[in-house]
């Protein structure tokens, strides 16, 4: 029973890194939707109308064109570490054989 404690704790971190990455991509998606999106991706420039956009775009009906680019911005911390994470342990794998 051993493996099972470190699964269980394999998994709880996992979920904390993906939960962590996700609270980091929300100021990386107002930041660029109030910063540098093209004026006419977003219909506002302030911090607050980005924000009532943001929450339209994920609950709301206007969602479906922009979920998906929403949806990635919010990822990207999380898929920028995992993939950097998988290439040290690459290197790591060639320089140990």
């Amino acid at each position: 029973m051993g493996t099972g404690k470190s699964i269980k704790n394999i998994l709880a971190r996992e979920w904390l890194t993906l939960i962590v990455g996700f609270l980091a991509g929300f100021p990386l998606v107002l930041v660029i939707y109030t910063f540098i999106s093209p004026a006419d991706y977003t219909s506002h420039h302030s911090l607050i109308d980005v924000y009532k956009e943001l929450i339209s775009i994920l609950f709301g009906e206007k969602g479906s064109e922009k979920l998906l680019t929403t949806m990635a911005i919010i990822l990207s911390p999380y898929l920028v570490y995992q993939f950097t994470r998988s290439v040290l342990w690459a290197i790591k794998t060639i320089r140990e054989n």
